[in-house]
């Protein structure tokens, strides 16, 4: 029979095994677990295939937490801090261990190299921006336009921390009705990334102006979590422009990168919209004062023009007036017993006189014809040569007679006819219609200026009705 031993002899000497014949030795790899149970830490170092998140080896490793606590305090005082932490690329120094009671081999972590890890961060880091900028990821959130009124604010930032009052107390006093809409998030740890992500992704069902992402002032590892790919992708692509505000004055992140604007604090990123209000109701007012003036001078050159025009209109008609009064006047030099005749009947009278005439010719007439048979009857028995020298004699003036009334006559129309014309084309009405209008007392009398007061009314026609003024103001 074999000799056989026991499992605890038989692991025992296993670990003494791996002890002896596998030295200490420097592994790099990622970080790809970390969790902390009583006084132990647990972690796991992976290895990735190339532009693959597929691993092709994975070591589990212990690592007592006084030893980490140690560690992290030497990673922290460097220029560029750092803790030990899922995601991050290590260089570690490991003692060969053997746990006997699980039978696992479970190497020991002792200590870090802090350059490889900065010098993958720095590499990492670059290769990021390599790629958002080979993508013109860098700059397509600032190609967006800022709206010059930035009312409806997105902020994404963690729930009742100082950045999130600082933010907001700039806008809780200020004459803008500025409405914020706010979305809770990590602004640190290992979820950062993925609340930062779910918030922005809530952001895109609303419209808003801009979205800011505010943080107050940490710890400068926390500022790693910005230089998330993934982050500065969801911003890159954001329909509208992000502000940046990360409480980070001499580090820059990716984020700051790819935001529209960077902005210091979380106070410094509300002003920054604050100011822009304030320049574009600076603007408005400037705007509104310009246009008031504008007004003003507009109005008063045309006012300035009205007056002229009315100046011009009124010289026009007191010389045409003067025009047409100079040949009234001569027309009734020339006729002036029709012109005795009142206008409103003038039509009418000239009919009169017309029938007179007529009445008067036709008298003479009947008078000659008379004449004519008596003179028929008393030389009736006179020679027939008398009487024929008679007879030719009167009928020659009848003609005349005739003709000269009927010419009389046909005279008169004609005047009169041409008078109608006349007056009809000086008629009141007739100006009115040329847009002409007629001012005169209220109570109908002719206007005199000179003798006009204040508070007088006077009564002004026109083609389409009559209009009733009062005296203001008089001007000489």
């Amino acid at each position: 029979m074999e000799k056989s031993f026991t499992l605890e002899k038989y692991l025992k000497s296993v670990k003494r095994l791996v002890e002896e014949r596998i030295p200490p030795i420097w592994v790099h790899g990622v970080i790809s677990q970390l969790q902390i149970r009583g006084r132990v830490a647990y972690l796991s170092l992976t290895q990735y295939k190339e532009e693959s998140e597929k691993p092709i080896a994975t070591l589990n490793l212990i690592c007592f937490v006084s030893v980490l606590e140690q560690l992290n305090q030497k990673t922290l005082a460097l220029a560029q801090p750092f803790t030990l932490k899922v995601d991050l690329k290590v260089s570690v120094f490991l003692e060969s261990d053997f746990y006997v009671p699980h039978g696992k081999f479970q190497p020991r972590l002792v200590d870090i190299d802090p350059n490889f890890t900065l010098g993958e961060m720095a590499q990492t880091r670059q290769l990021i921006i390599s790629r958002l900028q080979k993508e013109g990821l860098l700059t397509k959130n600032r190609n967006l336009t800022l709206s010059a009124t930035p009312l409806k604010i997105g902020l994404i930032s963690a729930a009742g921390s100082a950045a999130y009052r600082d933010f907001c107390s700039v806008f809780e006093t200020s004459k803008f009705a500025v409405s914020i809409l706010f979305v809770s998030a990590k602004m640190q740890g290992e979820t950062t990334t993925k609340s930062i992500l779910a918030a922005i992704q809530k952001f895109k069902e609303h419209d808003i102006d801009c979205l800011c992402i505010v943080r107050g002032g940490g710890a400068k590892t926390d500022l790693v979590y910005f230089d998330s790919e993934a982050i500065c992708r969801e911003i890159a692509h954001f329909p509208k422009p992000v502000l940046a505000g990360i409480g980070h004055e001499i580090d820059q992140s990716i984020m700051d990168r790819v935001a529209w604007e960077s902005c210091i604090t979380p106070t410094d990123t509300a002003m920054f919209l604050f100011n822009r209000l304030e320049a574009s109701y600076q603007k408005w007012l400037s705007l509104k004062k310009d246009l008031l003036s504008l007004s003003r001078q507009r109005l008063q050159d045309h006012n300035e023009h009205f007056v002229s025009l009315e100046e011009s209109i009124g010289q026009t008609l007191k010389n045409r007036l003067s025009q047409e009064r100079l040949k009234l006047n001569a027309i009734q030099q020339k006729f002036p017993l029709l012109w005795s005749f009142k206008q409103k009947n003038l039509t009418k009278e000239l009919d009169v006189l017309a029938l007179e005439i007529r009445r008067r010719a036709l008298h003479r007439w009947q008078i000659e014809t008379d004449r004519l048979k008596l003179n028929l009857h008393g030389f009736s028995k006179g020679s027939s040569k008398l009487l024929q020298s008679n007879k030719l004699l009167l009928a020659q003036r009848i003609l005349r007679l005739k003709g000269s009334a009927l010419h009389q006559v046909e005279k008169a129309h004609k005047e009169l006819s041409n008078q109608k014309v006349l007056v009809a084309a000086r008629s009141p009405k007739n100006l009115l219609r040329k847009g002409y209008t007629l001012t005169s007392q209220k109570n109908g009398k002719k206007l005199n200026w000179q003798k006009l007061k204040i508070g007088d009314q006077i009564k002004t026609h026109t083609q389409n009705g009559v209009i009733f003024s009062e005296i203001k103001e008089k001007s000489e």
